[in-house]
Formats: structure tokens, C-alpha cells, sequence
């Protein structure tokens, strides 16, 4: 997502398993829901430094960044 959605969370990456409300049972083990938001992103930091996930997400926060787009072609 490119805003803000879950204010509680500072990190640009949660992620939520589906439990039982008064027990805290775990309904399923595999299922996850994985919020990314854009906006949290730490864009400054050195593309060395970066796990694949936050590569990945420069990627996507930029794809349709017609500047940039310009820009990369004149790279190749």
C-alpha cells in the first residue's frame, strides 16, 4: 500500500494470523495476511544494505514512476 494504514506499527511490514478471540487459538498455521506499506519504507539506506523484500518494494513503489522509467532506460 503507498499510505498509511496501521498506525500502531512503525515497521513497513506486519503481519497477522487469524486466532480465536478469547483463547488465542491459532485457526491455521499457514494462513497470513501481510500488510506492506510503502510510505514506512526506509528509502535512504544503502541498496547494499537492503534485504530482498525491501529491494522488491523499491521496485514496486517506483514502477510507475514515469521519471524514473525515463531515467532507467537512458542507463541501459
Amino acid at each position: 500500500m503507498d499510505f498509511n494504514l496501521i498506525y500502531e506499527n512503525p515497521h513497513y511490514h506486519s503481519l497477522f494470523r487469524i486466532m480465536e478471540k478469547d483463547r488465542g487459538i491459532e485457526l491455521l498455521d499457514d494462513l497470513e495476511i501481510h500488510y506492506l506499506e510503502l510510505v514506512k519504507l526506509d528509502q535512504s539506506q544503502d541498496i547494499n544494505e537492503m534485504d530482498p523484500l525491501e529491494e522488491w518494494l523499491i521496485f514496486i513503489k517506483d514502477a510507475a514512476n514515469d521519471k524514473k522509467m525515463e531515467l532507467s532506460s537512458l542507463v541501459i
